[in-house]
């Protein structure tokens, strides 16, 4: 239990908004430099969930700028894969050595953390958490890749765990993260919300799956702002009135195939490509919430990303290359 003395120093509402505002990383116009937003915060009828809809943005050879996301969202390596104090203490060994040496090693740590298997995902895990701190503003609030035991295995858990303040209702929201890179849209959206229920909806118990990381998050969490720490341990504290203010809620990336993108780059229309996945996207807004209905997930928050791509397949190879597995 958090003593009287801490808790009336602890972040009220609006603070602790503030201070996520403050955290979360990255300018909206670099992560739009290659994509081009279709449709952004549009509510799906009858739910709580909000969709969000890019198409890659073209070169000017008429190239999708699949590469080049892959490259911008590889800036953020070191700030997705290692923890803040972490970082914070590079920088500050930056500034009296005089040199860059700390963060290269720093940057070295962070891409080996990353697992060379040829099917990974880790990389629309890099680029849910990209979209969830660029454009949602919400801060990721633990570092899971530097808990792997082993860079070829995957961490067992929410792809990201993100937060932010209901400016209604002044509750802490957790969101957790989810992102599935798939031949089909269907296919993605499918295993994106079947990886996110239980996170959802399951009652909070030590069985729970979210149960592990609400354990990590309440014993290692690191923000490098004891306060602002001690704040959100008080809300994950059961024990605490502070638990009554905290909600979940869900980030889903479903990456996929889509024809709408030409194969030959010369003969590549920006409009045209946008009508197609405008087009497209009344069936997979239908299939989602169908998804929804099935898992009885109506009444939970949540931001779904759709990005359709020329081959998710490509992206992957060229993430693995990015990060030195390949």
């Amino acid at each position: 239990m958090v003593s009287s003395k801490i808790q009336a120093a602890l972040p009220d509402s609006p603070a602790l908004a503030r201070a996520f505002e403050r955290l979360a990383r990255g300018k909206r116009a670099d992560l739009l430099a290659n994509l081009v937003e279709l449709e952004g915060h549009c509510e799906l009828e009858g739910t709580q969930a909000r969709t969000h809809c890019y198409a890659l943005a073209l070169d000017g050879m008429g190239w999708p700028r699949s590469d080049l996301l892959v490259e911008s969202i590889c800036d953020f390596v070191i700030d997705y894969a290692i923890p803040r104090s972490k970082i914070n203490e590079a920088v500050k060994s930056c500034e009296e050595a005089g040199h860059q040496g700390a963060l290269v090693r720093l940057a070295k740590e962070a891409r080996s953390l990353f697992t060379h298997l040829n099917q990974s995902g880790e990389g629309g895990e890099l680029l849910l958490y990209c979209l969830a701190e660029t454009l949602l503003g919400f801060p990721q609030i633990m570092a899971k890749m530097h808990l792997k035991t082993a860079p070829e295995l995957h961490y067992n858990g929410a792809d990201g765990v993100h937060a932010s303040v209901d400016p209604a209702s002044g509750q802490l929201c957790l969101w957790w993260g989810e992102s599935k890179m798939h031949k089909t849209a269907t296919g993605a959206i499918r295993e994106c919300m079947a990886s996110l229920v239980p996170f959802l909806v399951e009652p909070q118990s030590a069985t729970a799956k979210r149960s592990r990381d609400l354990q990590l998050l309440r014993y290692g969490i690191d923000l490098d702002d004891k306060l602002l720490e001690q704040a959100i341990k008080a809300y994950l504290d059961t024990s605490n009135r502070l638990y009554g203010k905290l909600k979940f809620g869900g980030i889903g990336l479903v990456g996929f195939n889509d024809a709408c993108y030409p194969p030959h780059p010369k003969k590549a229309d920006a409009d045209a490509i946008a009508e197609a996945v405008t087009k497209n996207l009344v069936a997979w807004k239908t299939s989602l919430g169908k998804r929804i209905d099935t898992h009885q997930l109506r009444e939970i928050d949540m931001h779904l990303f759709f990005l359709p791509f020329p081959s998710v397949d490509a992206f992957r190879k060229k993430f693995l290359a990015e990060v030195g597995a390949r």
